[in-house]
């Protein structure tokens, strides 16, 4: 047995020296090495997304090198053999809406989306099997036929944006599916004739905006990590409707449902409730390793230290809170974000484990208020939208040695003079709009990194003289709004 395990690697070790050999005997082959660059060459030049029209494409000498395909044709048919058994991605323009033929879209498509117009009817075994990632358009409305969908491969779908509102009829979505989103007017039920409708491999699930359904026990899959309710979903949870495999619930505009005992995932680490949840947490109806809690900005009711579990990390929660919920906010909250309140209530008590505060649309209270009530142990603080209050003066009205706030970010709305900062900070963002105030250069001595995102402002601070100013370790960067 050692002897011919022995044998077995010298057999490999003489057939790789073998192999190395004839490669570097044809790579030193002076014309093959040409060929071989050549080649090299225009897969790296195709190797991005090529926008084409399918008139164009047929005519391209080098079409066989394309990986990723955008069909640019308004509204053509599309045929066999247009599109290169290279291309892995294709995406057509936003007309495009053509009847597929069988064999149109080749073998070789991993990832396949349409534009905002196409709506027709996809026939059974259209679609290759080798498609992993399916995504419909705005317009599409169309029912799902059996083997309509690629059964094999298919993992992500997106059944259209705005439109699709077709009942889901049971083995239509292929158990192989673990993305799966809704468009936003769908709202039919997920639980037909004692089945669910949906795949049984299922990690993520966007039910869509206008998805206002109940949802029976043992209807989702016990693989699901994420579900997103939309806007208009305010249905009551049934016991066991919610598996205890999901991580991460997240609640439309509208939800304002009492959250009984034992109705949430036992695993959940992050909870969004939208804008009109108003209902009272009481004790133990969170789960006890639940890591991120967002309450929305008309949530009244009074917050109790107990109703919260003492793992959570981040906390967004309305500022308008009454008098009960003094101290709410759990010492283990390193995260917290104040919505809905133009200041910080008296009543509220701020524990020494906040590493970033940040503010809502609204807040808007002077910094030598916010200055004596923020803990020391903040490093991080972001103003919002509408903030416009003076600076004070740090050097000398301010004590600063409970300041270690290292990173400000200040609003669009913010247009007052700074003239100066606390010494501790580094990261200085500016989202101002209408800033029209020049700053000392004294302000900035501490800075390192600058961040803007209107161009006015890098002339109104003079950012070119500030470079001179300061040594060549200060980073001024413009930020790409959203």
């Amino acid at each position: 047995m050692i002897i011919k395990v022995l044998n077995n690697n010298n057999n490999n070790k003489n057939e790789s020296a073998y192999n190395d050999h004839l490669f570097w005997k044809f790579y030193r082959n002076k014309i093959i090495r040409i060929i071989i660059f050549k080649h090299i060459r225009l897969f790296n030049q195709h190797r991005h997304m090529m926008e084409m029209k399918i008139d164009q494409l047929m005519k391209y000498e080098y079409k066989d090198y394309i990986t990723s395909l955008f069909i640019k044709d308004n509204n053509k048919n599309l045929t066999k053999n247009v599109i290169p058994d290279s291309v892995r991605e294709l995406v057509f323009f936003d007309l495009f809406n053509q009847p597929l033929k069988p064999e149109c879209i080749p073998r070789s498509i991993e990832s396949l989306t349409f534009g905002d117009n196409f709506n027709q009817c996809i026939k059974p075994f259209v679609l290759p099997q080798s498609i992993e990632k399916l995504h419909f358009g705005k317009s599409f409305n169309m029912p799902l036929l059996p083997n309509c969908l690629p059964t094999e491969n298919l993992k992500h779908l997106v059944l259209g944006e705005d439109d699709f509102n077709q009942p889901i009829k049971i083995n239509s979505l292929p158990s192989t599916i673990e993305y799966l989103s809704f468009s936003t007017s769908f709202n039919h039920p997920v639980f037909v004739d004692g089945q669910s409708i949906l795949p049984h491999s299922l990690t993520y699930l966007n039910l869509g905006g206008h998805f206002n359904q109940i949802i029976p026990k043992n209807t989702l899959p016990g693989t699901l990590k994420t579900i997103k309710f939309g806007f208009h979903y305010n249905k009551p949870l049934k016991k066991n409707s919610l598996p205890s495999s999901i991580e991460h619930i997240q609640f439309g505009q509208l939800y304002n449902q009492k959250i009984k005992s034992k109705r949430l995932p036992t695993g959940l680490k992050i909870l969004q409730f939208g804008k009109n949840f108003n209902q009272k947490l009481a004790k133990n109806v969170l789960p006890s390793g639940l890591d991120t809690l967002v309450l929305g900005e008309n949530y009244q009711q009074p917050l109790e230290r107990t109703s919260l579990p003492n793992k959570i990390t981040h906390l967004i929660l309305n500022g308008n809170l009454n008098d009960s919920s003094k101290s709410c906010v759990p010492n283990s909250v390193t995260h917290l974000t104040y919505i809905g309140a133009q200041k910080i209530p008296s009543h509220i008590k701020l524990p020494e484990s906040i590493i970033h505060l940040a503010f809502g649309e609204l807040y808007n209270d002077t910094l030598d208020e916010l200055f004596s009530r923020i803990p020391s142990s903040v490093k991080s603080l972001s103003l919002g939208y509408r903030f416009n209050q003076e600076f004070p003066d740090f050097n000398n009205d301010i004590d600063q040695n409970d300041i270690n706030i290292e990173s400000l970010t200040i609003g669009e709305c913010f247009n007052c003079p700074i003239n100066s900062l606390p010494k501790s900070i580094k990261t200085l963002t500016l989202k101002c709009k209408y800033y029209y105030h020049p700053i000392k250069m004294e302000a900035l001595d501490s800075i390192t990194n600058l961040y803007y995102t209107n161009e006015k402002i890098y002339d109104v601070l003079n950012l070119n003289d500030l470079k001179n100013h300061k040594s060549s370790s200060l980073k001024i960067t413009k930020l790409i709004e959203n």
